[in-house]
């Protein structure tokens, strides 16, 4: 959400789908599009022959050659996509459940060291503020597929962005790999 980049290549295809869908002013009324169909609307094609993509990587190329800095999100969009986001959820929890078995487990037999109990309480207390930063991540996350068009999770088990996140980086590696061709070609 943060990259003016990847806003100007969403900004530039939501232009090139308003020229496609037609001649006068009133024809032109596409509103937006799920980031996750890059791909779909990327490919379709112009009048001259050239996709969607390809027009797009010229654009860029001719006029905000600083646009072509949004691949440099495809590595940290990869790794990202790499790892689900609910099983850093899970995984807290365990940590969580534990940590609190652990403390239960001590007072049941009554055992008391005061080294251990201050462990006990760092872990706590490093466990809730890894809570707290997964919650504001989450929260940053869903701001983020809205502002992307896409539609919300209602249930925990659809919150999956990692699935977003990939097809993001694969339109990112796309647009990369059509600029080294026409490079190519152009040489």
């Amino acid at each position: 959400q943060g990259s003016e980049q990847l806003r100007m290549i969403l900004q530039a295809i939501l232009a090139l789908l308003n020229h496609l869908n037609g001649t006068s002013l009133e024809d032109k009324v596409v509103g937006g599009f799920c980031t996750s169909q890059l791909a779909e609307v990327c490919s379709a094609q112009l009048s001259d022959g050239s996709s969607v993509l390809q027009t797009l990587t010229a654009f860029i190329r001719d006029r905000a050659p600083y646009a072509s800095d949004a691949a440099d999100l495809v590595e940290p969009l990869s790794s990202t996509a790499k790892v689900p986001f609910l099983s850093i959820y899970e995984a807290l929890l365990r940590l969580d459940e534990g940590n609190q078995r652990v403390q239960m487990e001590l007072e049941q037999l009554d055992f008391e060291h005061p080294m251990l109990a201050v462990r006990l309480n760092e872990m706590r207390r490093r466990l809730e503020e890894m809570a707290e930063k997964l919650i504001r991540v989450k929260d940053q996350v869903l701001v983020m597929l809205s502002y992307m068009g896409e539609p919300l999770p209602r249930t925990e088990s659809e919150f999956r962005p990692e699935v977003y996140l990939s097809k993001l980086c694969d339109f990112l590696i796309s647009l990369r790999l059509q600029n080294e061709l026409d490079v190519e070609v152009e040489n």
